[in-house]
């Protein structure tokens, strides 16, 4: 359910629909739950499926403006990021934006990214072209433990959903660079003992103080200590956190190139390249995702399996870092040589995560196909430079010939994807790769 962007307390969830208790689960979100649920054990789209879609779309638009308390918020906001992975996933883009849009208004609207979140007016001071009556009215606290780590949950579930979608389609966020986000990162849903019907609030803040940017914190001092125990929605978001750094900093050369000769541009992007790679280093999943040991790293700072990474989860990640790199390196790659390598390497490292997959185990498609499809024109791109070196008979069997291997890796993946892809759009792209499995053959 993670990766479905599922936050609330699962045993609150189900307690509440058995006992059918006066606060219960509205309808929208019920149905929202039952559309995922349609759509990944389905093969293909249903009638009944599209009739559970537009109840819910109707009902959803009922409850948004009777939001009177956190709870009714984060009903509201779990029934929007199951709607936006559902519409994403059969291919209805635009509408999916929409309802990404609209939980990421929300959740600034009512100072979710603020760790005083319920001890101010929720007035949307980072959200000037907002001007609702209803912003102007205090959310009351959380009840309890559970619902304060809900309400972190959903914002950086809305956070790193859309920046996200944002990367992969270039397309601009909904939540801009310059929230100031304090509230701390996601931890592990904790389970609690629900026969205790007095649960109180016994950590505000988790230690982090009300003025302090978690996400600046992040990008000065990098990973501490425990980073590589984050939980995969803390590893998710900082991955965008980075990926969205980096097209800022490349949107900065774009529009003058000059910038690189100053020292801020110089020190921001050796700072994004060695906080990428730590990061890339210490994604919990299979060892074998990894290719040559960095310079920079040792064996034994890669981290063992988790089982909270699932590797979907962790392929996805890997996606995500790598396109990351490949950004911050085009704009140099074919000036600098090492610029180029580590751009092939990034994708090679999503070919060697590719190894792993069983598509038929997918069961949805994700933005990240897109990275893959431009992660193959990449190590083609390679395969043809090598090619044309006059050595090559003597370079390309020592490299080449393991490049021409991922690239046959990914290109499988993406075969297998397309034969089965409900997405038109998503298609029409894929076949634009699949052409290269006749360049292998030569």
């Amino acid at each position: 359910m993670d990766e479905l962007g599922f936050f609330l307390h699962i045993p609150r969830v189900r307690n509440t629909l058995v006992t059918a208790s006066s606060r219960g689960i509205p309808i929208a979100l019920q149905n929202a739950i039952i559309l995922l649920c349609l759509h990944i054990t389905e093969t293909k789209q249903t009638a009944f499926e599209l009739t559970v879609l537009s109840r819910c779309l109707r009902q959803l638009a009922d409850i948004i403006p009777s939001c009177a308390s956190t709870r009714d918020l984060l009903n509201v906001l779990q029934t929007e990021i199951l709607l936006t992975y559902y519409l994403f996933r059969v291919g209805r883009i635009v509408e999916a934006r929409y309802h990404s849009g609209a939980a990421a208004s929300l959740v600034l609207a009512f100072r979710l990214h603020s760790s005083s979140l319920g001890g101010e007016p929720n007035r949307p001071a980072d959200m000037q072209f907002i001007s609702f009556d209803m912003f102007r009215t205090t959310l009351p606290n959380p009840v309890d433990d559970i619902e304060r780590t809900e309400a972190i949950h959903a914002f950086w579930n809305v956070f790193t959903q859309d920046k996200s979608m944002s990367a992969v389609l270039g397309v601009p966020p909904s939540i801009d660079r310059s929230i100031r986000v304090s509230v701390p990162w996601p931890g592990q849903m904790q389970e609690v003992n629900l026969s205790d019907q007095d649960i109180h609030l016994t950590s505000r803040g988790q230690g982090i103080g009300p003025q302090v940017d978690i996400i600046q914190q992040f990008l000065v001092n990098g990973q501490n200590e425990k980073g590589n125990s984050d939980s995969a929605l803390a590893f998710h978001a900082k991955a965008v956190v980075l990926l969205d750094e980096v097209n800022n900093l490349v949107e900065q050369y774009t529009s003058d190139s000059r910038v690189q000769e100053t020292q801020l541009f110089r020190t921001q992007f050796t700072s994004l390249d060695t906080l990428i790679q730590h990061m890339q280093a210490s994604i919990p999943s299979n060892p074998s995702l990894t290719t040559e040991t960095p310079p920079s790293s040792s064996p034994s700072s890669l981290t063992p399996p988790s089982p909270r990474l699932v590797s979907r989860h962790s392929i996805c990640m890997q996606s995500l870092l790598s396109l990351a790199t490949i950004r911050l390196h085009s704009p140099f790659h074919e000036t600098y040589a090492l610029s180029n390598a580590k751009i092939v390497a990034a994708a090679v490292l999503i070919a060697r995560a590719l190894q792993h997959v069983n598509v038929n185990t997918l069961q949805y498609f994700d933005p990240v196909v897109i990275i893959w499809i431009n992660a193959s024109f990449i190590i083609h791109a390679e395969i043809t430079r090598l090619r044309a070196l006059e050595a090559w008979p003597t370079q390309f069997s020592i490299r080449g010939e393991g490049l021409v291997q991922d690239l046959r890796t990914m290109l499988g993946v993406l075969k297998d994807i397309a034969d089965i892809c409900p997405v038109l759009a998503l298609r029409t792209k894929l076949e634009t790769v699949l052409p290269l499995f006749e360049y292998l053959g030569t």
